[in-house]
């Protein structure tokens, strides 16, 4: 999960910078290709990508005897969905950012706290009661959630319900602030 948000964010806010300070952004608003098509896009590589590294991390861990129980296809599902949600903040920060580096250095200030607070290193329940609520709704914590309930449990679609609806809750919020923060054009 971690992986994969870093890979989605950071990744899809330093390309998309890279792309505004080379100018290629502006250059696709004025060819017959539609803004919308080339972000599409964008996201559908990297969708495809994150799909290959999910399989790869799965093969490694069953490879050196890990399991991942039999609504294993799920883990897929979850993992696009995560992904949905970290391509589309990335998308977010690369539209409040001039540079690559200024993308990189917010991408990082925004996981930093997401890898710490969403239970990935240590229980939330270890955590000051005041920064449990707000550790629960972050978007790592659903995920992270969901795939070991599903790798260690066995669990199925109906037993993440509540984790599946914080997951769709955060993909319209980071879609809106991608909507609203991203131009094609400079800063």
């Amino acid at each position: 999960a971690i992986g994969l948000m870093n890979f989605a964010m950071v990744g899809t806010a330093t390309s998309v910078a890279r792309y505004r300070e080379l100018k290629i952004l502006k250059r696709i608003v004025v060819t017959p290709l539609p803004p919308q098509r080339f972000i599409l896009g964008e996201v559908g590589a990297r969708l495809a990508l994150a799909a290959v590294q999910t399989a790869l991390i799965m093969i490694v861990g069953l490879l050196v005897g890990g399991s991942l129980g039999s609504a294993w296809p799920l883990l897929f599902v979850i993992s696009t969905l995560g992904n949905l949600i970290f391509l589309s903040l990335g998308l977010a920060i690369a539209g409040r950012v001039g540079s690559v580096d200024a993308a990189n250095n917010m991408a990082g200030l925004a996981t930093t706290p997401l890898m710490f607070l969403s239970g990935s290193f240590f229980p939330i329940d270890s955590m000051p009661g005041w920064l449990q609520p707000i550790a629960d709704l972050l978007p790592l914590t659903p995920l992270i959630d969901s795939m070991r309930a599903i790798a260690l449990q066995d669990a199925g679609i109906t037993d993440i319900g509540s984790e599946l609806a914080l997951i769709g809750a955060w993909i319209v919020v980071g879609l809106g602030l991608a909507r609203a923060t991203f131009r094609f054009s400079g800063q």
